[in-house]
């Protein structure tokens, strides 16, 4: 796994964050879980991280649970992200095209989370498919996103996304209508990364009241990937 942050000097443990074990999920067995041993405040040993990719036939579940922020505070232009990104992007593939699945993006602290895709086709930056889903800043959530190819007719296979273990959006290849597309977002190696970002065209500016810290921070109990057995 590659995990991204935007400031390495801002990561740290605490209490019992980033040292807690997943939950296990019946039919499937985890193949990676970020704990203590993997993050340190100032190391991130990266050699031990790869790319994941759910192979055919299965299904595979990325999976993290987090807090973002905290309730009522000022946060324009804070925007914090669990994703996964194409590996073909470090084998000069352009974004869109290497694929990004969002398992979840948040802007400015509105109570809403968006699962989004990002592709070539159908779902580029400006048509890309986005689906949001309420949630109470400064409480612990389960994100997930699960790719399902069961199915052997591209069309069929599908992209599902969870908060706390409930769906609240699905998408088939059939909706991309691109074979190729499909591909790259359900086929294809993904990097996993967690980022707070600052600015940016979709939450805009920080203003001179947004806070910084703790406030702002997403705190994380876990990273975990399954693969259906």
């Amino acid at each position: 796994m590659f995990l991204h942050l935007t400031a390495l000097s801002g990561a740290a443990l605490v209490g019992t964050v980033l040292a807690i074990t997943p939950e296990a999920i019946p039919g499937f067995r985890i193949t990676f879980c970020l704990g203590s041993d993997d993050f340190k405040a100032s190391t991130l040993r990266a050699g031990k991280w790869d790319r994941f990719t759910a192979k055919a036939g299965g299904q595979m579940i990325i999976q993290a649970r987090f807090k973002l922020g905290e309730p009522g505070a000022r946060l324009q232009g804070i925007w914090p992200a669990f994703w996964s990104l194409g590996e073909a992007i470090r084998h000069g593939v352009d974004w869109p095209d290497c694929g990004e699945i969002d398992t979840i993006e948040n802007v400015n602290g509105e109570p809403l989370g968006y699962g989004t895709i990002h592709c070539a086709a159908a779902c580029t930056e400006q048509t890309a498919l986005k689906h949001g889903v309420a949630f109470d800043q400064g409480t612990f959530h389960t994100w997930a996103h699960a790719i399902d190819l069961r199915n052997n007719n591209w069309r069929e296979q599908s992209i599902t996304w969870y908060m706390d273990g409930q769906s609240f959006r699905i998408l088939y290849g059939g909706d991309i209508n691109d074979e190729d597309a499909w591909k790259s977002i359900a086929q294809k190696g993904m990097f996993i990364i967690l980022n707070v970002a600052v600015g940016g065209n979709w939450p805009g500016n920080v203003a001179t009241d947004t806070v910084s810290g703790k406030a702002a921070s997403m705190e994380v109990q876990y990273v975990a990937v399954y693969e259906s057995v």
